[in-house]
């Protein structure tokens, strides 16, 4: 936190650099990890490694793990023209980037391993022996891909417009999906119809499903339509938190989460109906969310539940890294949800990216992949003047010298090594290495949109939503945060709250830069 003799004006003020010596209450040394001094990309302990070993098997409901409830409301509009949530829409672009790949099935597989164990609130019926091939495409046990899901089997004599045949069974003439399963199937092959089990049995709950919909406290995430959902809703206002001790590292890193309206809107929907000794974690995070939108003008935030979570791993009397407080926030949220039978969490959902490391042997030219999640890039800045250059570094090719075992020659060679993203997550976050054996104060260019496709495997274009900067040196430091709420730009330390301007938050010293993924993802 900065000296109280520092002045504020209501109207935002650039930060000059003569800032950087100004003396802070903070002053004990920066706990930060050991970043190595190679290049390779940085990933955390939560890692889904894609594995092409691994078998699904969607003929078996007793694998869906699917707790439902079968109550649901029969569909009035064509399911292939009606709108994804962006659950489903981050599935379906991810599958997109991998349509004329030969990643495309293990990607795909991955995808409804997800899918399949999400919690929902309707189940779908799928013709067996529709399902029964696309799980051997799934396998790999053939490489054709399947024609348009076609359930007119389930209907006497194959028409759709009569009576469902009589005695169906359970895995012998249809399996069981929940909602995002079979819109993400239906996006992607077509076809039909649309049957969900209530339908089938002929109940008829639609009284108390239209009661759930007037309320968006009730609306599970997995059926929570793209429509429906409208950041404007869920943009935050510009709340200072409180600082009592040496918590502006975290004050810094939840301004930036608290800018992305897609996490608010997950963590309000869920927050209200957890029980506090399943989700101490979610619920921490829901009460800042639940003070911060109950706040009148010109208060401020006392982050109290979180701060008694973290204080065995984040000292209070002590300074600690922004973005390794990040890292342990995001395992902790993740590892809560896995716990509670959340097949994949919504830090995964929105941060997580896949990249693709490639290796090719320089005498067969064999080719071979490998697949690994990311939840940061970690870029060294040694040299570097702007952010493009830091990601050309991080991405250059990497010649490996008589030390690569090939499989094709079956011995010792030369290959050259090279990553590139598979999948490019909806949020970018990039840390930059300014703390090594000393911090390093150069400034990295950055600007408010950032293309990456040339490092990526599909387009993939950003822009701007948050920075957090770290003043002073290693030993004596303070974390602020700029953030886009809305179309306005904040700048924030700790309770003190100011406009900002975008040009104003491009000249700054970057440590950490949250980009939001603004190309279509859609097909």
């Amino acid at each position: 936190m900065k000296n109280n003799n520092q002045k504020h004006n209501p109207q935002w003020k650039m930060l000059e650099c003569d800032l950087i010596s100004e003396e802070f209450e903070e002053q004990h040394r920066i706990i930060v990890p050991q970043f190595p001094k190679f290049k390779k990309p940085t990933y955390n302990s939560i890692q889904i490694t894609t594995n092409v070993q691994y078998r699904i098997n969607v003929c078996s409901p007793a694998k869906l793990d699917d707790t439902v409830s079968i109550s649901t409301k029969k569909s009035t509009t064509n399911s292939q023209a009606g709108s994804c949530n962006y659950i489903v829409n981050h599935y379906i672009q991810q599958i997109k980037d991998h349509f004329n790949k030969n990643t495309r099935q293990e990607t795909e597989a991955q995808i409804i391993r997800n899918l399949i164990s999400q919690k929902a609130k309707a189940i779908y019926m799928l013709d067996i022996k529709w399902a029964a091939n696309y799980t051997a495409f799934l396998q790999n046990q053939h490489s054709t891909i399947p024609l348009e899901i076609s359930n007119t089997n389930l209907f006497v004599e194959g028409d759709s417009r009569n009576p469902y045949r009589q005695n169906l069974k359970q895995d012998l003439d249809f399996v069981l999906m929940n909602r995002n399963t079979w819109q993400f199937l239906i996006a992607i092959y077509g076809g039909g119809p649309e049957i969900t089990y209530n339908d089938y049995l002929g109940i008829n709950n639609e009284s108390q499903v239209n009661s759930r919909e007037g309320s968006l406290q009730n609306i599970d995430i997995s059926t929570y339509n793209s429509q429906t959902f409208q950041k404007q809703k869920f943009i935050l206002p510009a709340i200072g938190l409180y600082n009592e001790n040496n918590y502006c590292f975290l004050h810094a890193a939840i301004q930036s989460l608290m800018s992305i309206e897609q996490l608010t809107c997950w963590v309000s929907i869920e927050g209200k109906t957890k029980k506090q000794e399943d989700y101490k974690w979610i619920l921490s995070y829901y009460e800042i969310i639940d003070q911060i939108q109950n706040c009148k003008k010109g208060q401020h935030v006392k982050i109290d539940t979180l701060k008694k979570l973290i204080k065995n791993q984040f000292a209070p009397n002590l300074q600690h890294d922004c973005q390794e407080f990040l890292c342990y926030l995001t395992e902790q949220l993740n590892k809560e949800l896995k716990q509670n039978k959340y097949d994949q969490a919504i830090t995964e959902i929105l941060f997580q990216g896949q990249m693709m490391q490639q290796i090719q042997c320089n005498q067969c030219k064999q080719t071979s992949s490998k697949f690994e999640s990311f939840f940061e890039l970690s870029l060294s800045m040694n040299n570097m003047k702007g952010l493009k250059q830091c990601l050309s570094q991080f991405f250059a090719q990497e010649v490996l010298d008589d030390d690569y075992m090939c499989n094709q020659c079956n011995r010792t060679t030369k290959a050259i090594k090279k990553y590139m993203i598979g999948t490019a997550p909806q949020f970018l976050i990039i840390h930059l290495k300014r703390f090594q054996e000393k911090k390093l104060h150069n400034y990295i260019e950055f600007q408010n949109n950032l293309d990456i496709t040339e490092f990526c495997s599909v387009k993939a274009q950003y822009k701007l939503k948050s920075v957090i900067v770290h003043y002073g040196t290693q030993e004596k430091g303070h974390y602020v945060n700029f953030s886009l709420r809305g179309n306005q730009w904040y700048y924030f330390d700790d309770h003190r709250v100011q406009f900002a301007r975008e040009q104003d938050v491009l000249r700054q010293q970057a440590y950490i830069l949250f980009f939001e993924r603004s190309d279509d993802q859609l097909l």
